[in-house]
């Protein structure tokens, strides 16, 4: 999450200087350092990622957090290495760098169709729906028992409130905790 921005800003200001040389793998330009370093960074990200989803697979199996993971990582991984195989191709003058991005935009947004589907179906609505909300017999939909909430104040809600978050990690690590000590004692 640091990494990209200063790599983006050394990017602009190695341009700047002509020593940027984009798409070319020339070890006295600054391109072929930058993608190393916004490699290991992706790689690195990913691994902790893991690390992390291993830590907390039991307490996040309610949640299916294994397909929200890999359909998130699926379109930063392979937009990551699809844009280095075309820089390559290239590089190597099997066609022009315009024509491989051409390429590679199309094959993003044709990529992007599915990603969507898969992350409409790894990220259900239905893990966030209102049980205040019931179907009638007439397909139509009533609502009870709610108070009525404006724009500004369900915003401020969102944005302003800490409550949910405090009482989440009371919940997950300090009952825990609690449980664990219990079950030693």
């Amino acid at each position: 999450m640091l990494i990209k921005p200063i790599t983006s800003i050394l990017s602009i200001i190695l341009d700047n200087y002509d020593m940027f040389c984009d798409g070319t793998y020339n070890l006295h330009c600054g391109f072929p350092w930058l993608a190393f370093i916004n490699n290991i960074s992706v790689s690195l990200s990913l691994y902790f990622l893991v690390l992390f989803y291993k830590a907390t697979e039991e307490r996040l199996a309610p949640f299916n957090p294994f397909y929200k993971f890999v359909t998130v990582k699926a379109i930063l991984f392979f937009s990551f290495w699809q844009s280095c195989f075309f820089q390559i191709m290239s590089s190597l003058e099997l066609f022009s760098r315009d024509t491989g991005n051409v390429m590679l935009n199309l094959i993003i947004s044709l990529e992007m169709v599915f990603a969507a589907v898969a992350q409409s179906m790894a990220f259900s609505y239905h893990d966030f729906a209102d049980a205040s909300i019931e179907a009638n017999s007439k397909g139509s939909f009533t609502v009870k028992h709610r108070r009525s909430q404006g724009v500004c104040e369900t915003i401020g809600q969102i944005l302003f409130s800490t409550r949910d978050v405090i009482e989440d990690a009371h919940s997950t690590f300090i009952k825990d905790i609690e449980e664990d000590q219990d079950k030693q004692l």
